[in-house]
């Protein structure tokens, strides 16, 4: 195996995160896998809402650093996409910006992701 193949693959295993401080306590947000994102992705696709895409982003990515388990769970989607749409885009922006691959290589700092599944 090649040297960059072998790198490059085990990048792809190695789980890319942001911790950020919020108003309302420390959030880590989660790159996807490719499955959760394909999974985002036809969630996303059944709707229009630019607000419930956003809630589903975070939804998806936003978790508990010391719990390692989700901030939020499907049944939440409601309440987020009918709340203040400033809050949760805040966080959405923050999730797009960590599931995009930067000039230089990706952002966030890795340790083990959350079970696939969790979100």
């Amino acid at each position: 195996m090649s040297t960059v193949r072998s790198k490059f693959l085990q990048a792809l295993g190695t789980p890319r995160f942001r911790d950020v401080e919020t108003p309302w306590g420390t959030v880590r947000v989660f790159c996807l896998r490719g499955s959760q994102y394909d999974e985002l992705q036809k969630k996303r696709e059944k709707t229009t809402s630019r607000v419930r895409d956003h809630a589903m982003l975070v939804i998806a990515t936003c978790f508990d650093p010391e719990t390692a388990k989700p901030l939020f769970t499907d049944k939440d989607l409601d309440d987020l996409a009918d709340g203040n749409a400033a809050e949760v885009r805040f966080l959405a922006e923050i999730a797009a910006d960590v599931n995009t691959v930067e000039e230089g290589g990706p952002a966030g700092n890795g340790t083990p992701a959350p079970p696939t599944g969790a979100s």
